[in-house]
């Protein structure tokens, strides 16, 4: 059994696949407003073909190892995958697209603290050390959005 696959990286390169080329989609969504060359989907586009480009490398590159760990395998092997970091990387995703839904609602500071501590735990840091490290990039990231690019903030139930 080849010890290079990871297939957590693999799930995790062909969601990346999967959002960037309806990432692709929805940037050529955007109008024109007539001008031939540039305009307001220019930049998006091109942001988003790169990332479609860079995130179909990482798949390919993951892929050699997925073909080399299913060879080397027998079909009981295969079968007993590594069900748990396939797990925890399909956790995470979720995390993050809750994320997005309920920053609204929870505000940025504590939606921010969840998903870095539980990112942090998933990384093995021990509980005090994912604490401090959920609280300063949480409150790092207010500070510099707020006070310093004053960029408003999602501030949900706790007004800040």
């Amino acid at each position: 059994m080849s010890s290079d696959f990871k297939p957590g990286s693999f799930v995790f390169a062909l969601c990346a696949l999967i959002v960037s080329a309806l990432w692709v989609r929805e940037s050529l969504r955007i109008n024109t407003l007539g001008i031939e060359w540039g305009g307001p989907r220019l930049f998006p586009l091109a942001i988003s073909v790169l990332t479609l480009i860079n995130t179909l490398l990482i798949v390919v590159l993951e892929s050699k190892g997925f073909y080399r760990y299913i060879r080397g395998t027998s079909l009981r092997g295969i079968i007993e995958f590594k069900w748990k970091e396939i797990a925890t990387t399909v956790v995470l995703l979720i995390l993050v697209v809750l994320y997005a839904v309920v920053i609204k609602s929870i505000g940025f500071v504590l939606a921010t603290v969840i998903i870095t501590l539980y990112s942090s735990l998933v990384f093995k840091a021990k509980l005090i050390d994912a604490v401090m490290v959920s609280l300063i990039i949480s409150i790092g990231l207010t500070f510099l959005f707020k006070i310093v690019l004053k960029v408003p903030l999602p501030e949900g139930i706790l007004g800040w």
